[in-house]
Order: C-alpha cells, then structure tokens, then sequence
C-alpha cells in the first residue's frame, strides 16, 4: 500500500472499507503550504497503524484518498494533486474522514468537533465572524485559469473538518459577512457604508466580486474609510465608481467588503442588506432603475436570493421573462429564483390588501396581478391590482384578494406566497414580493423562552365565515422576508407570534399535567387548555377546552397550571395538539405549548433521569380503554402533542425494560458490530416480504452483494408474517422483528434500505421508545420506494421528518419531482428504476382463468377511523356497490372473468367490513398473496390513484382509473401530475362511465390502446430489470 507517488487519488475496490469507528474529536492545526495538519483534541488520541486522509464531496460521490504521518501526536498530510480532487466534482466543500488500514482494508473515522454544533447552527448567516475556523490555506492551485486555494475549514454538520477548494478571492466568504448599513446611488457611484462585527479588524475598502467564477474577472476598488471612532461603532464607509464598468453578461456581480489583499487580488467577505435603512434605499433609487448606462446596455443593482447586493448589466429591468397571453401563463417558471420587488405593507380590509412599492412604477402596466402560491405548489390564485397612486420613484396599490375566498377548503392555517405579475412595455415580469423594513430572519432562529416574532405578522384584512368558524387572511412576512398570505382559523390568529413554554408536562393518573410559562397578552388573560384533533377534513374537526387550575404572576409573565381529565373526551385518531388559551375581545386564541429547554450544561443528569429512572417508571401513557390507549410526546418541532392510538403490545414497563437492555448490549459490543458494517433491508411495519425491499434483497443474497459490498446483509421480518415464507431460503440472514438481537442491530446498523420511511423499521409509533428516535434521526435510508411517484403527494420533504439519503427514481419527470417539489439535491435522487420490476413478467397468457385485479389505494382521512366512520365513508360505500353490482356480475359471467379486490395495507384493520356475493370475486387482504404476482396474472388493472398502476403499465396491460372522489381527494393529498390529461389509461368517475370501459376493454381482448402504447417508452427510463444492480452500484458509489 505504499504511495510512490504522494498524491491523492481515486478511491478504488483495492481500498474496501470495512468498518466505521466512532467520531473522533479533532481540529486543523496551522502547517506549511503543501502540506495539512489535523490533531485530535479533548482528549482523544490518533489511532495506531497506518492512515490515509479520505476526501468525500458534499454529494458523496466522489472519494479521495492520502497518505498521512503521525509525528508528536499530529497527522500531516500532503497536498500535492489536490487540484484533481477539486476538478472532479462541482462542490466547493470536501468532507474530511480518518482512514486506518487493516489487513482486510479500511476502517474509517469521522473527523469533528461536535461541540460546535451548537454555535454552528446559531451563526447568523447575514452577519458573523467564524474566521477561527479555520486556518491558513494549505495548497494553492490554478483551476479555470483561476487562482485557487484548499482552506481547511471547521464548519461542516456538527462541527465536521472540511477542505475547502474555493478561488482566492473567495477565501472569506464563508466565514465573514458584514451588513450594508446604509446605500446611496448618484451618477453612476454607489456610497457604501458597512456595519462590521466586532471582532473583525477594518475592511481596506469595497469592490465587487462575480457570482459565478470567470477567468477574467473585473477589478473595481474604492478604499474605506472608518465612520468615527471605528472600535466603537464598527463602521466603514466608501464609494464605488461604476462609470467604468464594462458590460459583461457572463456574470452578474456582488458588491463586497475587501478585507486584505493577496498580491493583485482582493479578499473578498459579502455584503448583505438586512438593515431597514440600506434596503429601502435599494428600493428607492435602483429597483428598477439603472445605475449606469453603456451601449444600450444598463448596469441595475438589486436584491439577491441571499439577501446580497447583486449588479447585472441588462437590457431590461430585473424580472423580466417570456411573454405570454394572457399573462397568468408566465407561471410556471422557477420564481423563487426571481429578483424581489420591495413592498410596504399598508393596511386593508374586506379582503383589500393595500400596498406600497417604493422602487417601481406600475402607473403605465398593461396588465396587473398578484398571483397567491399555495405553499405546496398546488394551486395559484390570481388576484387583479390596481395602481391607487404615487409614491416617489413607486406607487400605491390595491390588490383585490376575493378570489382567494373561493380557495379555503379548511379552517387549518394555509400560506400563500405573494408574487407580483406586471406586463409593461410588452414586456412580462415575474417579482417575488419582499419588505423592505423587516430584515430577513436566518431560517434556525433561535430558541428563547416564548420565541417572540410577532413583528412580522400583521392585523387581519379579510374575514370569512366557514363551516361555523370564521376564517381570517392576514399578511406576514416569512423568515427570509418574503411577504406572504395566512388564512387560517381566528382562533390561529396569535398561533404564530410566540410560542408558550411549559416547566413540566406528563400523564399521571389519567389526567395531563401541566406548568407553563405564558408571556404577558396586552388585553387579553389566559383562561384554559384546548385540545384540537389534528383532521383532515372539516367534518372531523373536534376541540375540547378545559378551565385553568391555577393561574400566578411571576415576574415578568404567568405561570398556568392545568389538570385536564383525559378519560372524559371522546378522541379521535390520531394526533392531537394542546394549545393553551387566552381570551381577548370575547374571542378565544390559542398557542402552542413549547415541552421545556433541553438541557446542555446538565446533559447526562437529564438523560439518566428521562431515560433512566422517568422514562423506565413513568411512561407518558394513558390506557383509555382495552383497545386504545393515548401517548404524551413532543413533535418535531418540540411541542407537546398527543396520539391517539390502538393499543400496542410495544408498550408498558416490560418493553421499556427490554429497550435499556437492548442499548446496554449494544454499547458493550459497539466496537464489534460496527465492524461488521451491517445493513438492514425491511418493507412495511416489518410483516411484509413482497415489495421492492425484498427483491433487492434476494437480489443481495443470490448475487453474493455482501461479499462485493463488503457489508452484512439482514432482512428484519416478524416470522409469523405470511410473507416469512418468501425469506425461507434466506434464514439465516432474516432477523425476527422487535427482538433484542433487532434493537441491537438497529442500533450499530450503517444503513437502511427499504420502500418505506425509517419508522417502519421498528415499532411503529412508539411512542415510549427511545430507540425509535435514534433510528429516525441518525441513520441513513436508501428510498427503494413503494411505487413511482406522480399520483400522490408525499411528505418526505428533504427537511421534513421522513428525509432520505438516497431517493430511487424511475423516470425523468420523477427525478425532477423529487427535486423540484420535495427539495432534494440531484446527488441525492437517481434513476434506476424499481428492484421488483426486476422480476416483472406477463403471466397472464399462462393462466387459466381470465382475472382483473381492482386496486385501491388508501385514503388518509380514513386512517385509523372507527369502523362506523369507515363504513359510513364514500370510499366503503362506492367499492361495496362495485362488488355487489348486478352489472359486474353479468360482465364477468359475460366474458368469463374473475376480479381480485386487493385490500390496502393500511386499510388491512377494516376487511371485515368488506363483504361481496358471487364466486367470480374474491377478496384479497393485505399480505395474503404476492402481489408481484397478482400483477403479473391479471389482464387489467383497475385502480384510483394507487401507484401499482406503472407495474401493470410496465408489462404493457392496460390500466383503467376509477377516480370517484378526485375532488376530495386534491384536497386532502394531492398529485403532482393533471389526473384529466396525463393519466397511460381510461378515467371513469361514474359507475356506469367504469363498466363502459370495462366491456370496451374486453371485447378489445384486453389489449393496450395505442395512444397508450406509444406513451410507455418515455414513462421508463429502463426496460431492462437490472434496476436491482443499478441500485448497489448507486450505493457503492457513497462508500455507505
């Protein structure tokens, strides 16, 4: 393994890793150019033996390796060839990870200092000084003809050592960035003053610096020079003259602080306008208006996505985009990307929202509109402006949000993104809608005590009544300070504008306990607890009030205590949130209740106590009756909420117990199973074997991936599944679910690989678990997925709680959902195609009998309803008429055909309420027979919205939709494609429009309509069933 050559290279198969070590404590120590220097601190050591360096791109796709020498208790490292490790991939940042060679290959550490994590996520992004990060550059590099440096860097996630190859210029923009304090712009000069951090010494002046990186780059400087007393007020202030700047188009440029010079070259650290003053000045005298003017080009300067100061040379104002006719079909286009417009807000009332526009003037528009973005992308609402007046270089307007009305389906808060549209001069232009005097808020604020930020909502201008509540539309800008629209129930009104915060909460008893702490409502008093039903639909909706047991000043705020009896409602599935209640005006408000600050200086007396003693003893869980029971947690977002729920046997003390016991083993064998490099392959709730989690695991066994991976495989199955029979050949790699040797290799697995989210891994929803919460924050999951994603909306946002690392697609258009709606990265989405298709084969023609497989997917208002709500439901109602039909029984006696109805998993608690009549139907419930298999024997497939519909199109049989209550359904879940225009089959809404097609179908010979047939090829990006290799080799790639 000796390196002849000290250079980095590529990793390869001859370097396999073999096993992760825990984290090690480390930090960048200053060397020589050309060569890095890590130490470990806190007490931790370097390991013996040899290392390597390994560099990891932030998309893990790229993997580099160096040698490195141990001397005086610091590893150095030699730069030389880094330049290749920077030009093979786009990233900036490179993950740094410790590697020890064995005689069977590596095992890796990762390099960090977790003790930062938490300055690291209070860094103000707009304005901070992080420059003891990291230490001077340790290579330097020529890319794009273009001085570059490698800058070790501390500020990756939780705290993790980065390499950073930026060019030189760039060398501060991550760790500093000042504010522009105050703008002005005359002929052609901008005068910038810049307010600085404190530890920061004086900028040298003000330039500018190409978005984009360019080989040419221009240089314009102005010296600063200090405002006053500089280590009082920490201000500088210049002027730069743009008269001089050449048309470029390549690039538009950021106006930057220039903290020092690298021979000719200007360090660079960037501006941004955050404070009132500089951005209205933006607004004022450049929106819309060029600073310079050259050739019939003009240089405008404006506001960025990043809230910096941008110059571009254009031949219009900012905004601009394709015409079209009528205007609402400029969208869609990509607006979050589009410059902002500044508005004031004014007031409004009866659904008038008045606004001012300082920067632009609409007096000569042609056409006006604010068009409202529901905050899923799912619908826009287009409401007509009118110019009401002048404002110095801007003007007044009144925009008429009516339309809006017509939208609320639901008392539940909703967001509507504010986006201007305007055609003026022929010319269309989209402008996100921005406040100028509100400075943006970074997106992780800061947690305090009631988490004030109701500054940036405003009084209601429009009131509806709606299902006997009344529904209210205020204006509020979001935290990176675009203005949007909150329609939401009255009660919400103050929901968003602190926050409650409770000394203690629990269940003792049968009642729930509650101390919190109420901020101070100017002419309002608390008065109670509410308990809402987190519902779906408006005709679920159901809330408890109870009165407060006591209610004390102290200090500064309340203090509330509430016993609220819990055996005296009647609860619904499944969650419900408690709100704290205060009375202003006669009206009741509510807000949420805050579970209390996590301890850091007491750490590990809290674990004990919440884990250990607390959390043994004193589960916060109420048996309501035998069947359900009722759970105390906290939710993402740190609230106290409870659940609703069936009762489960992953309960009660003896569970608890099981769960410690299980985490004790773990941690006296953490060093060996880790080794091991274990991944576990599951489907759902763990009692299935028949989805793409299986097929990529026979995949795994029949093709020897373990040894080529260099990991342990395991499917984890509760063995008296009826699927446990597909895993028989493979026993000794199966392990039975929620088994101590289970919550042990939960615990040390390195990654999960399965077609559903992490919960489904364990014990679903348990809620006394503590070690459920470890498994859905901190391991990875590679999305094999259920079924392509287009008919449904889902939630597995990339910042939400079902985040993935590794999203399995199957085609273009959902590679670019997957980016474009749920906000994934495109390293992190790819296109393989599903491991089941792998065995996908059209068995119809073997078969005997004639058989039609009807396939409904779920409903998510039904889920976990008491069977008299099921059975009271559309859904029941519509396929029990379609089962018992006269007409269905003499078309399948007509054309000698049976039908399979197969029952949706989550629909698998209520199949004794389905009942039919005739021998040519048969029931199928969850579970019972493969479905691989019953796709592949059926001649059609009739479905709603259920994503098997592309397994039945896949082997090129037709598929009828059978879509009764699309409009709830786009209300309640959603699609991301047009169900009347881009559906691959028939669409019936109507039993007698279903049986239509059925006997056209039929008396075609169940052959696949042409238009259809043409569609299929761009449906798949593969034909081939090699997705299953496609997927290893994805993963392999990532070094997971």
């Amino acid at each position: 393994m000796t390196n002849p050559n000290p250079r980095w290279r590529l990793m390869t198969g001859q370097l396999p890793i073999v096993g992760i070590a825990p984290p090690l404590k480390a930090a960048f120590v200053p060397s020589a150019l050309g060569t890095l220097a890590i130490k470990a601190r806190s007490g931790a050591s370097l390991p013996s033996g040899k290392l390597v360096l390994i560099a990891t791109s932030k998309s893990q796709t790229a993997h580099w390796y160096q040698d490195g020498k141990v001397k005086d208790g610091v590893l150095t490292v030699p730069m030389e060839g880094f330049e290749a490790v920077a030009a093979s991939a786009p990233e900036t940042d490179w993950t740094l990870t410790l590697g020890q060679i064995t005689e069977k290959g590596l095992i890796t550490r990762r390099l960090q200092y977790k003790a930062l994590e938490k300055r690291l996520q209070g860094l103000n992004q707009y304005f901070h000084d992080a420059r003891d990060l990291t230490v001077p550059p340790v290579y330097q590099f020529a890319q794009n003809d273009q001085p570059y440096e490698a800058l070790p860097c501390q500020m990756g996630r939780e705290g993790a050592l980065l390499l950073q190859a930026i060019p030189v210029q760039r060398h501060y923009f991550t760790t500093v960035a000042c504010r522009a304090a105050d703008l002005s712009i005359q002929d052609g000069k901008v005068t910038l003053t810049a307010l600085c951090p404190k530890t920061l010494e004086a900028p040298i002046g003000f330039s500018i610096l190409p978005a984009r990186p360019t080989s040419h780059p221009v240089i314009i400087f102005a010296p600063a020079t200090p405002v006053g007393d500089y280590e009082k007020n920490h201000k500088v202030t210049g002027t730069l003259d743009l008269n001089d700047l050449p048309v470029d188009t390549d690039s538009p440029y950021w106006l930057t602080c220039v903290l020092g010079m690298d021979g000719d070259l200007p360090l660079h650290a960037p501006l941004t306008l955050t404070e009132g003053p500089s951005a209205v000045a933006v607004a004022e005298q450049a929106e819309g208006h060029p600073v310079v003017t050259q050739d019939g080009w003009h240089c405008y300067l404006y506001c960025g996505m990043e809230h910096r100061p941008l110059l571009a040379w254009r031949q219009l104002p900012p905004g601009d985009v394709p015409a079209a006719e009528p205007l609402t079909q400029v969208l869609p286009v990509q607006w979050q990307t589009q410059p902002g417009c500044f508005a004031r807000h004014k007031g409004g009332h009866d659904w008038q929202w008045e606004l001012e526009v300082p920067g632009r003037d609409f007096n000569e528009t042609q056409e006006l509109l604010l068009c409202l973005i529901h905050e899923k992308g799912t619908a826009n609402v287009f409401c007509p402006v009118t110019v009401t007046g002048s404002s110095g270089h801007g003007c007044l307007l009144r925009a008429d949000l009516t339309p809006l009305q017509q939208q609320v389906e639901s008392c539940r808060r909703t967001n509507w993104q504010a986006v201007l549209l305007a055609r003026q001069n022929g010319t269309c232009y989209v402008l996100r809608l921005l406040d100028p005097t509100r400075p943006p808020v970074r997106s992780k604020r800061k947690q305090t005590t009631f988490n004030f930020f109701g500054s940036n909502y405003d009084n209601p201008i429009g009131q509806m009544p709606f299902a006997g509540h009344t529904v209210e539309a205020a204006p509020f800008c979001a935290l990176l300070g675009g203005w949007q629209i909150a329609v939401a129930d009255q009660h919400l009104r103050y929901y968003a504008h602190f926050d409650c915060r409770a000394l203690f909460g629990g269940i003792r008893f049968g009642s729930l306990r509650l101390i919190v702490r109420c901020p101070q409502v100017q002419g309002g008093s608390w008065t109670g607890v509410t308990l809402t039903h987190r519902y779906k639909l408006e005709s679920d909706r159901q809330e408890y009030f109870f009165p407060l047991k006591k209610l004390k000043w102290d200090k500064d705020h309340y203090i509330a205590i509430a016993s609220v009896p819990l055996k005296q409602f009647a609860f619904s599935p499944l969650y419900w949130d408690i709100r704290m209640t205060f009375e202003k005006d006669g009206v009741q408000y509510w807000s949420s209740v805050k579970a209390p600050f996590r301890s850091t200086q007491h750490y590990w007396k809290d674990l004990a106590w919440n884990v250990g003693i607390k959390g043994l003893f004193f589960g916060d869980s109420l048996r309501l009756d035998k069947d359900n029971q009722l759970f105390l947690y906290r939710t993402v977002g740190n609230r106290f909420a409870l659940v609703y729920q069936e009762y489960s046997p992953y309960t009660g003390f003896r569970f608890r117990c099981k769960e410690r016991l299980a985490m004790a083993l773990y941690y006296l064998r953490r060093k060996s199973l880790l080794k091991q490099s274990i991944y576990l392959t599951y489907e759902k709730y763990c009692c299935m074997a028949q989805d793409n989690g299986f097929y990529f695991f026979q995949y795994c066994m029949e093709h020897n991936m373990e040894q080529a991976m260099n990991r342990k495989i395991y499917f984890v199955m509760d063995k008296k599944a009826t699927d446990y029979q597909n895993l028989l050949p493979y026993r000794d790699h199966v392990i039975q679910f929620m088994s101590l040797k289970h919550m042990i290799y939960i615990l040390a697995a390195r990654l999960l690989i399965s077609s559903d989210s992490k919960a489904h891994a364990y014990a679903w929803r348990a809620k006394e678990s503590v070690i459920l919460p470890q498994v859905t924050k901190n391991k990875r999951l590679v999305f094999l997925q259920h079924g392509v994603i287009a008919l449904k909306r889902v939630e597995f946002y990339r910042s939400g709680t079902n985040s993935v690392n590794l999203f399995i697609t199957s085609n273009q258009r959902e590679h670019d959902i997957i980016i474009n709606e749920l906000g994934y990265l495109p390293e992190e989405v790819v296109i393989t195609g599903l491991a089941r298709w792998d065995v996908l084969r059209d068995k119809s023609v073997q078969q005997e009998k004639t058989h039609i497989l009807v396939m409904p997917t779920w409903r998510n208002w039904l889920e976990e309803v008491s069977d008299e709500t099921f059975v009271a439901s559309d859904y029941y109602r519509n396929y029990m008429a379609l089962l018992n039909s006269h007409r269905l029984a003499q078309f399948l006696e007509q054309y000698d055909v049976y039908l399979d109805f197969y029952i949706h998993p989550k629909f698998r608690e209520y199949i004794k309420n389905f009942s039919i009549s005739g021998d040519r139907v048969a029931l199928i419930p969850f579970g019972s027979q493969p479905l691989n298999e019953l796709m592949m024997e059926c001649k059609l497939l009739v479905t709603d919205y259920s994503s098997v519909c592309w397994d039945v199109y896949y082997q090129g049989k037709p598929v009828i939709f059978y879509q009764f209550d699309l409009e709830q359904y786009n209300e309640t879940q959603g699609s991301y494609i047009d169900m009347e225009t881009e559906l691959f089959g028939d669409r019936a809404t109507e039993p007698e429009q279903l049986f239509a097609l059925l006997e056209e179908t039929a008396a075609n010979g169940f052959q696949l309509k042409e238009k259809y047939a043409q569609m299929r090829e761009s449906m798949y990006a593969y034909l081939d069933h090699n997705n299953s290799q496609r997927t290893c080799d994805e993963i392999q790639k990532r070094n997971w």
